[in-house]
């Protein structure tokens, strides 16, 4: 048995057929909570996660305490020391 807390692909689908695996879905693995504890359904709202914003990042510099500002080079996009070149820290954005 496999349980996903998402949907499953149609190649997992397959896979698990071919193999005999039961899939759950979220919603299934509640009602079956449900049925067996007689409690109520509980509606709970999907969570929303949403990524840093890259142009006001929170923290200060850990080496030298001047603000991390956003920043980007050749190789993408990353946080910076606004204190550079005297400090050269720097974090990817991601």
């Amino acid at each position: 048995m496999v349980i996903t807390n998402s949907r499953f692909t149609k190649a997992a689908v397959n896979l698990a057929r071919a193999n005999g695996v039961t899939l759950w879905s979220r919603e299934h693995l509640i009602l079956q909570f449900a049925a067996v504890n007689g409690a109520a359904l509980i509606h709970t709202p999907p969570v929303v996660i949403s990524a840093p914003d890259i142009q006001n990042p929170t923290t200060d510099c850990p080496r030298c305490g001047k603000d991390i500002l956003a920043r980007s080079g050749r190789l993408g996009k990353f946080y910076g020391c606004s204190g550079y070149p005297a400090c050269r820290y720097t974090r990817d954005a991601k």
